[in-house]
């Protein structure tokens, strides 16, 4: 700008082309004003998008590419091209102008030097708005998109460096540049100047040395991170347009006007201000009082005055327009506001004391007048306080003025009542005499000192006031919602969690290896502090027994509390906190409504005295008592502003296990207060000891076992790779399939368990295979089904490590699909069926169904190991019913199996706990047996015809047989 004015007041080589440039400006102004306002006001002139009708459409019928009738793609802006495309033309035009008709006057210009050499630096940071505009994304990083923006950014990069280098081939001719205030005159003197050589390596090059290498630096994290260069230079902006379409925290325009700045920065604002009326002053006085000085042609061999006041001021101006535009407007961001406004400020505060003659001032008693004036102040403020009782809506006796001011005099004869009468007569009094004495005291000033000196202790009381803001904003409500520099904070309560919980480790197990389980809603900021807990556990937003297990610290979420107590039930306490919590944002009413109403109720403030004292007690004290009880006035619900139950915030539960909480001693939890955990299968246990066991040395960790119809046994060698065949007597009949992977036919990889059907074929779960398999009797591939499928519920032959399955007596195919929490029903064939169960802990719901039979009643029995229990199905996957298995709590590996016998019971492996536990098919506990020295890890179960029960001893690479 300050560049364009100097062009039109400086002699022109070619003075034809002055006129192009001046059109060229005119017809740039235009089109920019007319660009601008069809961006603001488009949606209003454009009609409404057409609704598109929706029609459902088959998979398999003709047409299915589209699901919309009649769908068509945004249309093009066309007016906006066009707009475009008339700024370019006619910045186009004005730049010819100012290069052809100025070319030998370039260099004389140093504040085109300037322009240069940071339009540069910056043009390579600048290319997010191309890539925004022709419909990429700044900040997507997949080969396409990088490509997009290649083809951008390099152009950019190259024309940048070629400007810069070009712009140095230019010989120099320019003056010493002066800085100059508006009150200042520029020095004179002789200023000879010489054409100096071209430097194309003097000039800009050093200065793009210098700023790449910075940026280089430090954005590649001192050369360890170099795809950080890609993302400072287009991630910068890029995020911030990607952040102003979102709008994050949602704030109105007057964001920074109403709530920052009066806040916080209200000593810069003030004197910011009184800058901007100073410096207009002084415009006004020169224009009319014939000092402006003759700019019809400047001479480019004098120093540069260059309007540092109006500078700073059109920075001030702009940063404000350009930050309460901007859809992302945060706190932090204030600072960019503020650093004008600061500098306007001191060149105020300094003007004013230039301005003061201080020899005069302490040549004499007129130094006195300095020290009074705050006291003057003090007692006016006590002597004009009753006055308040007369006008109860005057903002400075709800603020500054305080409450034990303002008392009435002459009424009440009581010993508060004459002291309140007699301490205003003294205030009065002294008022009077420190008036008189600064009369007497400033003879010989000027009373213009005298206001200024006024001024200066104003200055200093707000400076007082400024650092109690950042004393108390940094230093004591730091924590806490209270204050509006911060937005979405983490509260004071995530830190006393933690403290509990690296409490309870270390008592608990002497470091930090206490297992925490955490979800997704408190993941930030408990990511980052649960660092030094390796056993920490984070389930996301789906709560299960298998990932929680038996954990001794749940944090959560308020969207995750109801599936984590139900998990949970009774053996946990809980307590709850407030995790982040946001400012109170009630100045956001305004945002969206009509200035016809906003304006009476902004007027409340002028006339509400209640109103005035909740807002003063934020400002000064950030509480928010005396407001809540004056917006109580005007709402239904009455806000609870209180801390504890801050509105604007969000919470999380703490659950600690009563058996760890009760090792703790010093929560003070009585002994008799916890409940002892009590095994509920440690009655009618039988000593049973193995009849006969056979396959050690053939079996390598062996699970899934059934019986054929001929009568043999069929055990899943899960690291053989095969299924091993035996006589009842366990001689070794033959083995099945081989090792290999998919989609090879024949082979297996980790099967963990084998059905038999009617007609002999064997079916295997194999499970890293992520497929059925299907042989027949004599070991024969038959058929195969089933593709690696993890999280792809949609799709009925996508599995994920299924690990039981179970043949009816309609030889349909159970398959429990483990990691997808669903059971797949297939014909023999490999015909899917249905799906029964779906993943969560909730009724008829599964997770980690680990094993699945057929009972003798038709039903469908599933081992659900993560939710703990045993869920029951009908055939036609309708829920049944389900009851609670006490075990499975360990975090290994193995998953429990069942079977069910001819005569209605159903007998479920504890693996970790080296035993069965036998049922009923309703769920009432029978009996149990096995420990250590008869099981060492519990994998399958199957009962035979005469109640034999076979188990496989995973770990001993054995099958056991047991007569009850």
């Amino acid at each position: 700008m300050f560049f364009i004015i100097r062009l039109m007041d400086v002699d022109w080589p070619r003075p034809e082309w002055r006129w192009v440039f001046i059109g060229g400006l005119i017809a740039t102004l235009l089109s920019l004003l007319v660009l601008g306002a069809w961006l603001a006001f488009r949606d209003q002139i454009l009609p409404p998008p057409a609704e598109v009708e929706t029609v459902e459409v088959s998979p398999g019928a003709e047409g299915a590419a589209t699901a919309e009738e009649g769908a068509e793609e945004d249309p093009l802006d066309i007016p906006l091209v066009i707009e475009i495309f008339v700024v370019v033309i006619a910045i186009i035009v004005m730049s010819t102008g100012v290069i052809v008709g100025q070319w030998e006057n370039l260099r004389r210009f140093p504040e085109l030097d300037v322009a240069v050499v940071m339009g540069t630096l910056i043009l390579p940071s600048l290319t997010p708005f191309a890539i925004d505009f022709f419909g990429g994304d700044p900040m997507a990083y997949d080969r396409q998109a990088v490509l997009f923006t290649a083809a951008f950014l390099v152009p950019t990069a190259i024309a940048s460096v070629a400007i810069g280098v070009l712009w140095g081939l230019i010989p120099p001719r320019r003056a010493e540049s002066l800085g100059s205030y508006l009150d200042e005159a520029a020095e004179e003197g002789p200023h000879p100047i010489e054409r100096a050589r071209p430097e194309p390596w003097g000039g800009w090059v050093p200065i793009g040395l210098v700023y790449w290498g910075i940026f280089i630096f430090f954005f590649t994290t001192m050369f360890t991170n170099f795809n950080g260069l890609f993302t400072g230079v287009i991630g910068s902006l890029g995020y911030w347009l990607d952040q102003h379409g979102v709008e994050r925290g949602g704030q109105p325009w007057y964001y920074y006007i109403m709530i920052q700045l009066p806040l916080y920065e209200f000593l810069p604002a003030i004197l910011a201000s009184s800058a901007g009326i100073t410096g207009l002053a002084l415009m006004v006085k020169k224009a009319f009082t014939g000092e402006r000085e003759d700019r019809s042609r400047i001479n480019l061999n004098a120093p540069v005055v260059f309007p540092v006041l109006g500078f700073i001021g059109y920075w001030a101006v702009m940063n404000l327009i350009a930050y309460s535009w901007a859809g992302e407007k945060m706190p932090w961001l204030t600072t960019h506001l503020t650093l004008p406004l600061i500098l306007l400020g001191g060149w105020m505060v300094g003007r004013t004391i230039d301005r003061i003659d201080w020899s005069r001032l302490f040549s004499g008693t007129g130094w006195i007048v300095l020290l009074l004036i705050p006291a003057v102040a003090v007692v006016l403020l006590r002597a004009v306080g009753p006055a308040c009782l007369l006008w109860e809506a005057n903002p400075l006796c709800n603020t500054v003025i305080t409450e034990n001011y303002q008392t009435t005099l002459f009424v009440d004869r009581t010993v508060e009542g004459l002291s309140a009468t007699f301490g205003w007569i003294a205030a009065v009094l002294i008022f009077a005499g420190l008036l008189a004495a600064i009369i007497r005291l400033a003879r010989g000033i000027r009373l213009a000192t005298v206001a200024r000196l006024v001024g200066l202790w104003a200055v200093v009381w707000l400076a007082f006031l400024t650092m109690r803001q950042a004393w108390l904003a940094n230093y004591v409500n730091y924590d806490e919602a209270t204050e509006y520099l911060v937005y979405a904070h983490s509260s004071g309560a995530v830190k006393d969690v933690l403290d509990q919980i690296e409490e309870i480790s270390l008592k608990t197990t002497d470091g930090m290896g206490l297992r925490v389980a955490y979800d997704d809603r408190v993941s930030w900021p408990m990511l980052w502090y649960f660092r030094d807990f390796p056993n920490a556990v984070y389930f996301g937003n789906q709560p299960s027994r298998g990932l929680i297990g038996d954990a001794p610290v749940i944090v959560a979420g308020a969207s995750n509390w109801a599936s984590v107590e139900q998990i949970v039930g009774d053996r946990y306490y809980e307590f709850e906190y407030i995790r982040m919590w946001w400012p109170v944002e009630h100045y956001k009413v305004y945002q969206d409504t009509p200035l016809s109403e906003s304006l009476p109720q902004l007027a409340l403030i002028v006339t509400d005295p209640d109103l005035q004292r909740g807002l003063w007690d934020i400002f000064y004290y950030r509480d928010y008592g005396a407001y809540e009880t004056a917006v109580a006035d005007y709402r239904t619900i009455p806000p609870d502003l209180s801390l504890s139950e801050w509105p604007v915030s969000d919470r999380m539960r703490l659950y600690i296990r009563k058996d760890v909480f009760a090792q703790v001693w010093d929560y003070g939890v009585a002994a008799s207060e916890i409940a002892e955990a009590v095994d509920p299968y440690a009655t009618n246990v039988r000593e049973l000891e193995p009849t006969l066991a056979f396959g050690v040395g053939e079996l390598n960790r062996p699970h899934g076992v059934d019986i054929g119809p001929d009568g043999l046994i069929y055990v899943a060698d899960t690291e053989n790779h095969r299924i091993v065949v035996y006589e009842r007597d366990g001689t070794l009949v033959r083995t099945i399939g081989a090792q290999g992977g998919a989609p090879a036919q024949g082979v297996l990889n980790e099967p963990w368990d084998v059905a038999v059907a009617s007609d002999g074929s064997v079916l295997v779960a194999d499970t890293w295979n992520y497929r059925v398999v299907r042989f027949s009797a004599e070991g024969e591939f038959l058929d195969q089904w089933g593709v690696a499928g993890p999280g792809q519920v949609t799709d009925p032959f996508a599995l994920w490590g299924p690990r039981g399955i179970a043949v009816d007596d309609q030889d349909r195919v159970y398959v429990s699909d483990t990691g997808n929490k669903r059971i797949q029903v297939y014909s023999l064939g490999g015909r899917f069926i249905r799906q029964i169960g779906s993943g969560g802990f909730g009724e008829g719901q599964l997770d980690e169904p680990a094993d699945v039979e057929i009972g003798p009643d038709g039903l469908v029995y599933v081992a659900d190991t993560w939710n703990q229990r045993i869920t029951v199905f009908n055939q036609d996957g309708t829920h049944e019913r389900t009851w609670s298995v006490s075990a499975w709590f360990g975090d290994s590996s193995e998953r429990p199996y069942l079977d069910v016998d001819d005569v209605g019971r159903v007998y479920v492996t504890d693996p970790d706990g080296y035993r069965v536990i036998v049922f009923t098919t309703e769920g009432e506990y029978i009996y149990s047996f096995g420990d250590f020295d008869v099981l060492n890890l519990a994998g399958a179960v199957v009962v035979d015809q005469g109640g034999g029960i076979y188990v496989v001893d995973t770990a001993l690479g054995a099958l056991k047989r047991f007569q009850p």
